[in-house]
């Protein structure tokens, strides 16, 4: 339970969970930059873990910026399974009441106090930090994966064989390979393996600048929820971007 990092944002400063995903990896990896080798246990959900981006996002850690020497991403059978960040969430009192943005802040600041404080990363405040991870990658890497990612249970991206992704559909069977880069003569980027000596690193634009729109839908029914607040709530709420 130490060292438990919390990204704290709104819908006004990110729309994207895998841009936070990616920052807050960033963030732990290059704190620790003794830590060579990463083995993740996550939730097989598609849209979040087993996509082409997230996969180039530790390719490009292993392969270009050559800051791992070894990655393995274990995906349980089950779509969605309890892991320990749900443990963490679940340490929030669920009777606190909270109603903007920074209440919700105070709320996690003041849960697990008697043990250890989570560590809270206010994107709001900083916001710089949200990467225009996607588009970065985007250039770098295939459209499409070239495998299903449905089945995979393992993957693996050693330095050894830095150029391919090495996954299966069990735990124990063989593991087949591929490659995430497109072939030469269809890239976009002129990065290659050896453009970046080990430690450096290439990052994306800022992402967001100021604060987002939301939808017109989301604010009507934004006003029509607000009369149960108080009138700070309601001020706040009447001012949102449109």
């Amino acid at each position: 339970m130490n060292n438990i990092t919390t990204f704290h944002c709104n819908v006004q400063t990110h729309t994207q969970t895998r841009s936070v995903i990616r920052v807050s990896l960033y963030i732990q990896l290059y704190g620790f930059p003794r830590t060579k080798h990463l083995e993740i246990f996550c939730d097989s959900c598609g849209g979040l873990y087993k996509n082409v981006s997230t996969f180039g996002f530790f390719h490009l850690l292993v392969y270009y910026e050559k800051r791992l020497d070894y990655v393995k991403k274990v995906f349980p059978i089950r779509g969605h399974s309890y892991v320990e960040c749900d443990n963490n969430v679940d340490l929030i009192d669920q009777g606190e009441e909270a109603e903007l943005p920074e209440d919700w802040y105070q709320v996690f600041q003041d849960a697990q106090q008697l043990s250890s404080p989570f560590e809270i990363i206010n994107v709001e405040e900083q916001s710089e930090i949200i990467k225009g991870w996607s588009a970065h990658l985007d250039h770098i890497y295939k459209k499409k994966l070239p495998f299903h990612s449905r089945p995979g249970r393992e993957l693996e991206i050693t330095r050894e064989h830095a150029a391919l992704v090495r996954f299966r559909t069990s735990y124990n069977g063989f593991y087949e390979q591929a490659s995430l880069v497109p072939p030469r003569k269809k890239r976009t980027t002129l990065l290659t393996e050896h453009d970046l000596r080990e430690g450096e690193i290439t990052l994306p634009s800022v992402h967001y600048e100021g604060f987002l729109k939301i939808s017109s839908e989301k604010y009507k029914d934004l006003q029509n929820l607000k009369r149960f607040f108080c009138s700070e709530t309601q001020t706040y709420f009447d001012h949102l971007p449109q």
